[in-house]
C-alpha cells in the first residue's frame, strides 16, 4: 500500500475513533445531565416533605387548639 493510501486509510479510521468519542462523550453528558436532573428532583421532594410536615404540624396544633376551645363548658374561659 502506498504511502498516501496509508495515510488515508489512517486518517478513515482516526475520524471512526473520533465519531466514536464523540458519541461516548454525548452519553455520558447525557447521564450526567440526567443524574443533576434526578439529585434536584430528590432535593425537592425532600424540601416539600418537610415543609407538609411542618405545614401538617402547625395545621394540627391549630385544629386541636379550635378543638379543645370548642369543648371548654360556655362560661369558663
Amino acid at each position: 500500500m502506498n504511502p498516501y493510501k496509508r495515510m488515508v486509510s489512517f486518517l478513515e479510521q482516526d475520524r471512526e475513533r473520533m465519531a466514536s468519542t464523540e458519541t461516548i462523550m454525548a452519553r455520558q453528558d447525557k447521564k450526567k445531565s440526567l443524574e443533576d436532573k434526578m439529585k434536584e428532583m430528590r432535593a425537592r421532594t425532600l424540601a416539600n416533605a418537610q415543609n407538609n410536615a411542618q405545614n401538617n404540624a402547625q395545621n394540627n396544633a391549630q385544629n386541636n387548639a379550635q378543638n379543645n376551645d370548642e369543648k371548654k363548658p360556655q362560661g369558663s374561659n
